[in-house]
């Protein structure tokens, strides 16, 4: 095979590789502004429903038996039972003193990861593939399943008292990022907006900092990618701000310095900041222009 026959095959693939990774990276975006949504819903829940139910952890105390039996009828016949899996509640010395499983009251854990995050105030979530020793019981259920942690806070105060564990099914998380992605392909790319896209493509190209510059298939990579900006702003449509916040992460990776920029002691990354100082950028939606 010859040189440039090598040459060429590497540079397909490292496109391939490059719009893979584009596309991975706006789909854990999405799965993220999602993820982040539901917990803020679900640590509504806990604060009008859960933390009326625990008061007698206020005093460092266990749950009575009411309590347990409140948080069982809770789990089975609120609004959300039929998308709570688990509920478990975590005393500060990482004692599981809520949980399903039987078996799992009193047992203690490390306090570290989202539990920890949680004792500090935050609400935090992530999927979980439930590998860990305490998720014995889930897994014999569910092979995965969304979980968020939430601090339980005494009534009336700020003080945590607790933290609650939910553990809720990850299908309607996947259905909305799969929505979430066509919505991302509806945003609105203005003819303005666009060029500026291209623009910033072919000055890295005509850059002679730059060997290899941008191809216009890494400007549809930019582009799509501040789709997905707009998309979790709550935009439909892409304003110049979210090109300029991606084009560093998401074209840097794509040039080629010449020889003497690299030697010189400059990036990709410090190029196409310079550039997007001297690319025109379109006016947002609204602004007009000098007064006639």
């Amino acid at each position: 095979m010859s040189l440039a026959r090598r040459y060429l095959l590497a540079n397909l693939l490292i496109l391939l590789v490059a719009g893979l990774a584009v596309g991975i990276w706006i789909g854990d975006q999405l799965e993220r502004s999602i993820i982040e949504r539901t917990a803020s819903v679900t640590a509504l829940y806990v604060e009008s429903i859960i933390e009326p139910s625990v008061a007698s952890m206020a005093d460092g105390g266990e749950l009575t038996a009411e309590e347990v039996g409140t948080l069982d009828q809770h789990l089975a016949s609120s609004t959300l039972s039929d998308r709570v899996r688990s509920l478990r509640l975590w005393s500060a010395d990482g004692r599981v003193v809520y949980s399903p499983n039987a078996d799992l009251i009193g047992q203690r854990f490390p306090v570290e990861g989202h539990l920890a995050e949680a004792w500090a105030g935050e609400v935090t979530a992530g999927m979980d593939d439930l590998g860990g020793a305490e998720n014995a019981w889930e897994r014999a259920r569910w092979e995965r399943l969304l979980e968020v942690y939430i601090p339980v806070r005494e009534r009336g105060s700020d003080r945590i008292i607790a933290v609650a564990e939910f553990y809720l099914p990850p299908r309607e998380i996947d259905e909305q990022v799969a929505a979430a992605r066509l919505a991302v392909r509806a945003v609105h790319v203005a003819d303005d907006v666009a060029g500026y896209v291209v623009a910033l493509a072919r000055a890295t190209r005509e850059s002679p900092l730059v060997r290899l510059g941008a191809s216009p298939r890494a400007s549809l990579a930019l582009q799509r990618a501040a789709q997905a900006s707009a998309a979790l702003d709550g935009r439909d449509f892409v304003v110049p701000d979210d090109v300029q916040a991606l084009a560093e992460p998401v074209l840097a990776h794509r040039l080629l310095l010449a020889r003497d920029t690299a030697l010189a002691g400059q990036t990709a990354g410090s190029v196409l900041r310079d550039l997007l100082r001297e690319v025109p950028v379109p006016a947002e939606p609204g602004e007009s222009g000098p007064a006639a």
